[in-house]
């Protein structure tokens, strides 16, 4: 894992040379979690914190975008990990974008995933952003992409993901903005028991109390269906005699994430600070995937 961070920072050293900074955004946040693992099976809670730099740059023909993010728990420490990623976005037309995108996710002590997404990971990505319909206090823009990860000590899988979001940005008033998306996607895995499909939908609200205050509430929930998982159950009917008779039948595994976020901000000079809670649930037919998670966040950006 540090040698691939290694790889994309160095990748970025010679880029700055040339380029002119748009911002570097250090990060560093408190928090604490009531399910860790998104288990309730395995039920635990701890207190973490995070860092995280993000770094982006024009480089006049196009612009990079690097992030590294590291979560560090107090003591459920082989639960640590490591997000990182290099994007690379040029323009086609005056309304059109393309980024390429690789990156990663890897546990520092060692492959602890828990969910499909979760153990360590490489991947290689791209998508264009299109524009669609602008005026004056609105924006729709549409994004198609493709996305390939590797999880090169889960069996080799690979995964290739083909998918279509869209996102709206409308300024209702002044100080309020309101942003619905949405995303439809179709996951093919080597590993057919990864295979899926899924559709998600969101709106974040974002509320600017005064100069230096603002309120942001976001809600998503998102669908998947597993075509290569089965669950079995029966139904009971009642007959003409008005007894139950049970029917079996088999479905498809169908997981359901809800998740919602508030937090406030109060911006300073030179940085921000934010508190926010976290609540997320999820569940499946099958029950085997089925968490609640609640947390409570503290965080700081700075402006470099």
């Amino acid at each position: 894992m540090l040698k691939s961070v290694s790889l994309i920072f160095l990748w970025l050293i010679p880029l700055s040379v040339k380029a002119d900074w748009v911002y570097n955004r250090p990060e560093v946040g408190l928090g604490f979690s009531d399910n860790v693992y998104q288990d309730d099976f395995n039920k635990t809670s701890d207190a973490y914190t995070w860092l995280q730099f993000m770094s982006k740059y024009d480089a006049g023909d196009a612009t990079w975008t690097g992030k590294l993010y590291i979560n560090l728990y107090k003591a459920e420490f082989l639960n640590n990990y490591a997000v990182y990623s290099l994007q690379r976005g040029s323009e086609l037309s005056s309304d059109t974008e393309l980024f390429l995108a690789l990156g990663g996710l890897s546990y520092l002590k060692q492959d602890k995933g828990s969910t499909d997404e979760s153990y360590n990971n490489f991947y290689l990505s791209g998508y264009v952003s299109k524009n669609i319909k602008e005026g004056s206090n609105y924006k729709i823009k549409v994004e198609p992409g493709t996305k390939f990860i590797s999880y090169p000590q889960l069996e080799r899988r690979l995964d290739t993901i083909a998918y279509v979001g869209t996102d709206v940005s409308w300024q209702t008033r002044s100080t309020t903005e309101i942003n619905p998306y949405g995303e439809i996607g179709f996951i093919f895995s080597n590993k057919g028991y990864y295979s899926r499909r899924y559709f998600a939908l969101g709106v974040t609200w974002n509320e600017k109390l005064s100069d230096n205050y603002s309120l942001s509430f976001d809600y998503y929930m998102r669908n998947t269906v597993y075509p290569n998982r089965t669950v079995s159950d029966i139904l009971f009917l009642p007959n003409r005699n008005g007894r139950a008779t049970g029917k079996g039948f088999d479905i498809h595994e169908s997981i359901g994430l809800r998740q919602l976020t508030a937090s406030i901000t109060k911006s300073f000079l030179e940085y921000e600070l934010t508190g926010g809670l976290i609540h997320a649930a999820e569940t499946s037919l099958s029950d085997l995937e089925h968490y609640s998670d609640n947390q409570v966040y503290v965080s700081a950006v700075f402006e470099l």
